[in-house]
């Protein structure tokens, strides 16, 4: 836990020098999904309801803030919304509007951010990411603050950039690959160009050598035996995820995957499972220092 506070540091170092927020902004803040509560904990923000807190440590590298719990992210608690007397919630569609919306509008006002790229299937999550790091910024009165965290995300990737460089490394094909799937019926994940992975995987001066069918969340979902298709890579990156490691043994255990090709050359890594892909700037940041480091290593 201590590792991924420090990992959050650089990207909050610095705010506390700006000016504040703009008279009249936001104070009592309610977020409906872990991008929007990230988003704001970057801006400086602690919100005064978070959905889905519980978990969120698990899945992304951010340890939320002590708050309300409001419920799940695809079936708030509005009645315990209400009693939080908010003046803004936050709420991210996945190609639509949750049909709570307009409850929520009822409320306070409401911001309704499109992590996704609207009605695209292929559009590109991390250019909507900042977008939505850019709405959130200016609906909260902190504009300067949000262009400080996107200067300091691109400062991370010039320095990773450089050791990556330094490390002979640059270039390299990487493949990200996701779990999913059941007991029984494991299956894999891989980026596709428009995802968050795969423009991380650019910024820092990789390529990308899966070229699936983009879909709205950035990965295309193949059978483990379809891994051969990547196994040239430089590299294979998986996030090892606890709610997986049943679907990973299953795949990892099967005699085809000890014959691929970068598992006989030892370039599969595993990664930290809150290694978490649909996320804000620091999520971004976070993956970008973790794919650097075990590529470098």
């Amino acid at each position: 836990m201590r590792l991924i506070r420090l990992a959050l540091l650089p990207a909050l170092a610095g705010l506390v020098l700006l000016p504040a927020a703009a008279a009249g902004a936001p104070k009592r803040i309610v977020s409906i999904e872990w991008e929007n509560t990230e988003n704001l904990l970057a801006l400086g923000i602690k919100p005064v309801g978070i959905a889905d807190a519980e978990t969120m440590s698990t899945w992304t590298p951010i340890v939320p803030p002590k708050a309300t719990d409001v419920g799940s992210r695809i079936a708030p608690n509005i009645e315990r919304i209400a009693s939080l007397e908010p003046d803004l919630i936050v709420v991210t569609t996945r190609g639509g509007a949750p049909p709570f919306v307009r409850q929520l509008r009822q409320i306070a006002k409401t911001l309704v951010l499109d992590q996704y790229a609207g009605k695209r299937t292929d559009g590109s999550l991390y250019d909507a990411m900042i977008r939505g790091l850019r709405r959130t910024a200016a609906a909260v009165g902190r504009r300067a603050r949000g262009e400080t965290v996107i200067r300091s995300l691109e400062s991370t990737y010039a320095k990773l950039r450089k050791r990556i460089k330094r490390k002979g490394r640059a270039g390299d094909r990487v493949v990200f690959s996701y779990p999913w799937g059941a007991p029984g019926r494991p299956m894999v994940q891989l980026a596709t160009d428009n995802g968050m992975p795969a423009t991380v995987l650019r910024r820092l001066g990789l390529r990308n050598p899966w070229h699936g069918q983009r879909g709205r969340y950035g990965f295309t979902r193949i059978s483990p035996e379809g891994l051969v298709k990547v196994q040239k890579a430089d590299w294979v990156l998986f996030p090892l995820a606890r709610e997986f490691r049943e679907e990973f043994g299953q795949v990892t255990s099967q005699p085809f995957f000890n014959r691929l090709d970068f598992v006989k050359r030892g370039r599969f890594r595993t990664l930290a499972g809150n290694t978490w892909p649909y996320g804000g700037p620091l999520s971004a940041k976070v993956l970008a220092q973790r794919v650097a480091g075990a590529i470098t290593r």
